[in-house]
C-alpha cells in the first residue's frame, strides 16, 4: 500500500523546511557576527572585498534554501489538495487528521466523535480510496 509511505512524506516535508529555516536563521546569525546583514548593502571600505565575498556567499546559500523551502511548501501542498480530493468528507477528516496534523488514532476517535475501531477501519477505507483515486497521478512523483 504506497498510499500510506506518500501521505507520510508530508511529515518529513515539514521536518525539511524546519531544519531549513533553522539553517537559515544560524546563517543569519552568523552573518552578522562577521559584521554585515544579509539586507544591507556593501559600502567601500579596505575590507570591502572580504565583506562583499561574505555577502554573496550568505545570500547564495540563503536563496538555496529558500528554494528548498518553497519546493518542500509547494509539494506538501499538492498532497493536502489530493486528499481533499476525495469525495467523502470523513475519508478527508480521517486522512488530514492523521497525515497533515500527526494525530493519533486515539486522538482523531475523540475529536470525530467515533470509536477506535470505527477511526481505524475508515482509515484503511480512505487509504484505498486514495490510492484508487491518484494511482495515475502519483505514480509521476514515486
Amino acid at each position: 500500500m504506497w498510499a500510506k509511505k506518500y501521505l507520510q512524506d508530508i511529515q518529513r516535508l515539514d521536518e525539511q523546511m524546519n531544519e531549513k529555516l533553522e539553517e537559515l536563521s544560524d546563517l543569519e546569525t552568523t552573518c552578522g557576527k562577521k559584521g554585515f546583514s544579509l539586507s544591507e548593502k556593501v559600502q567601500t571600505s579596505p575590507r570591502a572585498d572580504e565583506l562583499e565575498n561574505g555577502v554573496i556567499k550568505c545570500l547564495e546559500l540563503r536563496d538555496k534554501m529558500l528554494t528548498v523551502i518553497a519546493e518542500a511548501k509547494k509539494r506538501k501542498s499538492l498532497i493536502i489538495s489530493q486528499i481533499q480530493e476525495l469525495k467523502d468528507i470523513r475519508l478527508v477528516k480521517v486522512l488530514y487528521l492523521r497525515y497533515v496534523k500527526y494525530m493519533s488514532f486515539e486522538s482523531m476517535a475523540v475529536e470525530l466523535k467515533y470509536s477506535y475501531d470505527h477511526v481505524t477501519r475508515l482509515h484503511a477505507k480512505a487509504l484505498k480510496d486514495f490510492e484508487r483515486c491518484h494511482t495515475m497521478s502519483v505514480s509521476n512523483v514515486l
